[in-house]
């Protein structure tokens, strides 16, 4: 078993998940992690793609969600505190792309949890968000910004709570940020410091989990990027 936080979770899992925060056994936990079957109900495709492949989702009449990656695996998320994972390959960096990139944002939903497709760094004791569609820019602003020292908070998968104000709070995910070469390059990081991922040859995980903060902070700015401009989409 290995055992993780992320999200403001802490996690028990039957699979390896280097990318997140390793932590010591706990006794209580908000979300196992298991292999085992997963019976599909009727899939919809989705609009989501990763790796050239297309995601089918789908709901049966319990609430259970389900997530199907022809050749990764297929994923059933219950009760906001269960993730099963019923392998299609056995590379387990594959495995554990697709369950921390996507899986986890079914628990995540579950939860309560309003989801962006967003980066996110802290600046001074406040939460800026980066949004767009792929290649718009989202990692490569957050990477600009840990950069000139600020720190990461989620890269790809925002998750927003609300605290006891009623103030939106962006719990942080997890210590990884993926960059391209290009990025790599033009913001001079040192790539002994960086890992190949799995998603191409061009592209980096950068992990700064010294210092990585798993307290939620105040959303400040949310910005949204196209390939000609940015937005101001809030301002808290």
């Amino acid at each position: 078993m290995h055992y993780y936080k992320a999200f403001g979770l802490h996690i028990n899992s039957e699979i390896e998940l280097p990318e997140l925060s390793s932590i010591e056994p706990q006794a209580l936990y908000d979300l196992q992690i298991k292999i085992g079957p997963v019976v599909l109900p009727q899939l919809k495709k989705t609009l989501i793609y990763r790796r050239g492949i297309r995601a089918g989702f789908g709901q049966d009449n319990a609430g259970i969600l389900y997530l199907n990656w022809d050749g990764v695996g297929n994923y059933s998320a219950t009760n906001g505190n269960l993730l099963i994972l019923s392998p299609l390959t056995t590379d387990p960096n594959l495995l554990s792309l697709f369950t921390v990139s996507e899986a986890l944002g079914l628990i995540l939903f579950q939860r309560g949890y309003f989801l962006l497709h967003a980066s996110s760094v802290q600046v001074g004791n406040e939460a800026w968000c980066f949004m767009g569609s792929p290649g718009a820019g989202k990692s490569t602003t957050a990477a600009a910004f840990v950069k000139m020292g600020c720190k990461l908070l989620s890269d790809d998968l925002t998750a927003i709570g609300f605290n006891n104000n009623g103030e939106p709070m962006v719990i942080p995910a997890y210590p990884q940020l993926k960059i391209w070469e290009k990025t790599v390059n033009g913001l001079q990081y040192d790539k002994s410091e960086l890992q190949p991922v799995s998603e191409g040859v061009n592209k980096f995980s950068y992990q700064p989990k010294i210092g990585f903060t798993h307290e939620p902070i105040r959303l400040k700015e949310i910005f949204f990027y196209t390939k000609h401009e940015i937005a101001r989409l809030f301002r808290h």
